[in-house]
């Protein structure tokens, strides 16, 4: 569907000659697959709302009195990872329409992910801003924060195994899988580092590797089997990745192993 036929160009449009008017705003500027060009009609919106001074102690009411008459409002709320931004979905002739908001000061617009396009700014202001300060992009993983944690997620995993919390170990390990298995998979693949956004492009080998990964049924044995091909992945990954690094927790892994073990005993006793 061309974007001139989707309800995003539209909302876009509205928004941008609706709040243009608010003098407590510096600028108005949206990223994600708008900024990109991917848009598509299951896309969402992502607007950045820049404050002035006097406008950064605005309620999530205050928020929502000047998102609101931009359409249907079905409802609104602050994003549990980060209070500055607002989720809302809208109501439109086609679809819902989900749109993000964040609600930041000039300052913290000097730390962005990315570039995105300005809709209106007020003396130059977030031109001046993207000039002066380069977008750092996603994080990519940095395997000596993350091991630890790894092999710590692993032994949570596998003890829910063995008491028998499927449901929990299956849905801990797509969490694993979201935050940093999928992330080192596609920095691997020169991809951008983001959760498991856009896996499916994934050469088929890299593919098939991380579809091993997930458990093909809410069971004892294919979560254990999942896990194991978890932790495997990890490690290949892992000396693919970081050729220079050796200061890998032998201790950890060992001692991860050694239960897996274990709990295969567990899981082959029952």
């Amino acid at each position: 569907m061309l974007m001139q036929t989707l309800p995003h160009k539209e909302f876009v449009e509205k928004t941008t000659a609706t709040l243009i008017s608010d003098k407590r705003l510096l600028g108005l500027a949206i990223g994600g697959s708008w900024m990109s060009g991917e848009l598509d009609e299951f896309s969402d919106l992502d607007f950045y709302v820049l404050l002035s001074e006097s406008a950064l102690h605005l309620s999530l009411e205050d928020k929502r009195s000047i998102i609101a008459p931009l359409g249907k409002l079905l409802g609104c709320y602050h994003n549990g990872h980060d209070a500055r931004v607002i989720v809302s979905l809208y109501e439109t002739a086609l679809q819902p329409l989900h749109v993000d908001w964040k609600w930041i000061s000039l300052q913290e617009f000097e730390i962005r992910v990315e570039n995105p396009n300005i809709l209106f700014e007020r003396e130059g202001l977030l031109s001046q801003t993207i000039a002066l300060y380069p977008s750092r992009g996603y994080q990519n993983p940095e395997i000596e924060k993350e091991e630890i944690r790894f092999w710590t997620w692993m032994h949570y995993v596998l003890g829910k195994i063995g008491r028998g919390e499927i449901i929990e170990a299956f849905d801990y390990l797509c969490e694993v899988r979201s935050i940093l298995i999928g992330p080192l998979l596609l920095y691997k693949n020169k991809m951008v580092a983001r959760r498991m956004r856009h896996a499916e492009q994934l050469p088929a080998a890299d593919l098939a590797m991380l579809q091993k990964t997930i458990p093909t049924s809410c069971t004892a044995i294919c979560c254990f089997e999942a896990t194991i091909h978890t932790i495997v992945l990890f490690k290949e990954l892992r000396q693919v990745l970081f050729l220079d690094y050796s200061k890998h927790n032998i201790d950890a892994e060992g001692a991860c192993l050694r239960y897996a073990e274990h709990i295969k005993t567990i899981i082959e006793s029952k």
